[in-house]
Parts: structure tokens; C-alpha cells; sequence
């Protein structure tokens, strides 16, 4: 029998200040939000608001900890405060509403951290503040534990939906690839990291199925004329799904795990069996692949959808080059505060901490050799709630 382990109650992204967390190794998706922010602007500048004085409420969905979902919370609701504001409209300006924003992730998810620099911010005595934060009264504030795979929210109770860097986390590893029966066996890889047609069609087919209920909750959730707005992982080649990062050197980093836990094998500290049976449930779409699911669906009306790239910053290229191990060890200390919860679920905190210490030495090893960084692919989507 094949055992799949139950994702959402064991990823997490790391949480804490530290030196592995999340919050001090997410300056790519805060680059990546500085990108398409102009695109979530200009969907809040469409949509249609309350004039009544409802509470206008918003979410986050994988909102993890740190300051970039409260950066993208703060400018949510810092561009709807000013469309009522600035409105030509009596009735607008004087039916400024209440704002409720919503911090929506796994109940693994560290919100302890989040909501003491929410309370931080709150406080108008503390300084300094995050950059467009807006003083006490901006916004009220609550946490959601749960899967966006299921329902998270009361019918037609959102006005705006967004989520950064999480839709291409999927709910659970396809049961094909831990299958030693199957052709779609996974053994000794850790992600769709090798020609094998059968493993990326299982991945495929999870992927599907899950946007296809994302969509469904989200339809229910959002009022009629609402927004969603996605940014998540992408890929350019859309007839090829095994082709995940689009080139060799892109799928080095998957290499680099794949080597830790080989030696983790080959050091006696772990068996075959649960080298073989760990993956990570991660899966990047095309655009075509969203637009189709968006089509089948019938529940959303695509206003843009497109690619963007975003590159590593110049002095971490710069870094490899000059010292490996520095570099090795900002690498590696990235990859725990994203794969840590599911790596220690999987062979426990100890055996944890020596797995991603033979992951920073393969890093170094390799450093030198490497070619110039790839850069991320990235899917912008915003969408609105069709009205039927």
C-alpha cells in the first residue's frame, strides 16, 4: 500500500526571523511583486465597490509570514481606500467602509510571527514601518488556517482575492509516482527531474484537479464582479510538462537535493525506501494550462494573463564566483525555509539539519561550475467573477 503523506498538515514555510526563515529568504517574490504590481492596480482600479458602506473585505491565500504579504495587503487596501476618496461620487466619499483583511494559509504556517508584526505595525508609537503601510484603522485583521483546495470563506464574502507564489504548491503528491508499481515511480528523484513522461502526467493530472476545485472555492467565495489576482509558478513550454524549469541549468537546484538525499543513502543514515519516497508536490503550469482550466471552469472572466520573469539580484551571481560557501550557505538556508516542514516531517529534525548540510556542500561544489543564474518564470493572472 501506498502511503501518502497528508500535505497540509505538514508544509509550512519556515517560520520565525532567523536566519532559515522564510521572512529573511523571500527577497525574490518581493522583486517578483514590485513587477506586476502596476497589473493588480489596475484590476482594483475595475472593480466594482460597494457603495454602501458594506465591509469591503480581502485575502491573502498562502500568505505565509513576513513582510510581503503585508505588503501586498497594505496595497490592496491602500488603492481602494483612495478610489473612495478621490470618487467623483457623493455617495462614495461618504460611505467610506470598514476594510477586513484576511491572512489565509496552512494551519502549520507560523502566525504567531505574522501577527506580532501586524500588531507591531498597528501600533502607531513603532517605528520604522513597512514601507506603504497605512497607521491604526487601515484594515481589521484575521488569521484563516486552512487549504485554498477547500473552502475557506462564506459565500460571496470577498471583494478581492489574491495569492503570490503558492498556486503552484499542489495538494498532495500524485499517488502514481510513490508507486513501485506504476510506470509514473518516482525512484530516486524528488521532483519531475528527468525525461520520465509518466511522472510529469501524474503531476500534471494533480495539477488539473486542483485548480479545478481552487477555482470552484473561489468562485463561491468572491462576490459576483470580484477579483483574483495570481501570481504563481510558470513554465513557457506548454507541450511539454516534464519540462518544468525550461532548461538544464535550471534544473540544477533539483539535482543539488536529489544529491543530498543520495548521500544521506549512501552514508547508511537513511534506507532506499525513504530516499524513494519522498517528493516534493510542486507543479508549474503553462498559460495555456491555466487558460484552459479558466475556460472549463465558466466561473471567471480573464481581464490579463501573461508571463513575467524575474532574476536573481547581480551580487548573488556575483557571490558564487568569489565565495562558494557563502553562496552555498544563503542557497541552502533558502531551500529550508521552504522545503524544512516536509523534509523534517519526513525524517526528523535531526536528520534534517544533516540533510541540508550536505546540501549546502554539494552547492559549493558545484558553484564555480555553474553557468549565469536562470531566471524564475512567473504566471500573472487577474480574473474577475463572472456575475451568472
Amino acid at each position: 500500500m501506498v502511503v501518502i503523506p497528508i500535505i497540509e498538515n505538514q508544509f509550512r514555510m519556515e517560520g520565525g526571523v532567523g536566519d532559515c526563515s522564510y521572512a529573511r529568504n523571500s527577497a525574490l517574490q518581493a522583486t517578483a511583486f514590485v513587477q506586476v504590481k502596476e497589473v493588480l492596480a489596475k484590476g482594483l482600479l475595475n472593480l466594482e465597490l460597494p457603495t454602501d458602506g458594506t465591509v469591503v473585505a480581502v485575502a491573502d491565500l498562502g500568505c505565509s509570514t513576513g513582510p510581503n504579504t503585508v505588503s501586498v495587503v497594505n496595497f490592496v487596501v491602500g488603492r481602494l481606500r483612495q478610489r473612495f476618496m478621490d470618487s467623483d461620487s457623493d455617495l462614495m466619499k461618504s460611505n467610506m467602509p470598514d476594510f477586513q483583511a484576511f491572512f489565509s494559509d496552512l494551519p502549520s504556517n507560523d502566525f504567531n510571527t505574522l501577527f506580532q508584526m501586524l500588531c507591531a505595525l498597528h501600533n502607531e508609537d513603532e517605528s520604522p514601518c513597512i514601507e506603504g503601510f497605512r497607521p491604526r484603522g487601515s484594515y481589521f485583521v484575521a488569521g484563516v488556517p486552512g487549504s485554498f483546495y477547500k473552502r475557506l470563506f462564506p459565500r460571496s464574502s470577498l471583494h478581492v482575492i489574491v495569492s503570490f507564489h503558492s498556486l503552484h504548491w499542489l495538494s498532495k503528491i500524485p499517488p502514481a509516482v510513490q508507486d513501485k508499481n506504476s510506470p509514473a515511480w518516482n525512484k530516486g528523484e524528488s521532483w519531475i527531474n528527468h525525461p520520465n513522461r509518466a511522472v510529469a502526467e501524474a503531476y500534471e493530472q494533480q495539477a488539473k484537479e486542483d485548480l479545478s476545485m481552487f477555482l470552484v472555492h473561489r468562485a463561491t467565495e468572491l462576490a459576483p464582479g470580484g477579483l483574483l489576482f495570481l501570481l504563481f509558478g510558470g513554465r513557457e513550454d506548454a507541450s511539454h510538462p516534464e519540462k518544468q524549469l525550461g532548461s538544464t541549468h535550471a534544473c540544477v537546484w533539483t539535482a543539488e537535493l536529489d544529491e543530498a538525499w543520495r548521500d544521506l543513502a549512501n552514508e547508511g543514515l537513511i534506507d532506499a525506501d525513504t530516499r524513494d519516497s519522498f517528493n516534493f508536490p510542486m507543479y508549474y503550469r503553462s498559460v495555456d494550462e491555466f487558460q484552459q482550466a479558466v475556460n472549463e471552469s465558466s466561473l471567471f472572466i480573464v481581464q490579463s494573463l501573461h508571463q513575467t520573469k524575474v532574476f536573481a539580484p547581480t551580487h548573488e551571481e556575483t557571490e558564487r564566483v568569489t565565495d562558494p560557501e557563502a553562496f552555498a550557505r544563503r542557497r541552502s538556508n533558502f531551500f529550508k525555509s521552504v522545503l524544512g516542514g516536509l523534509v523534517e516531517a519526513h525524517i526528523g529534525p535531526h536528520l534534517a539539519q544533516v540533510f541540508f548540510k550536505r546540501l549546502e556542500h554539494r552547492v559549493a561544489e558545484n558553484a564555480k561550475n555553474l553557468p549565469e543564474e536562470a531566471p524564475y518564470v512567473l504566471n500573472v493572472a487577474c480574473l474577475t467573477r463572472t456575475r451568472k
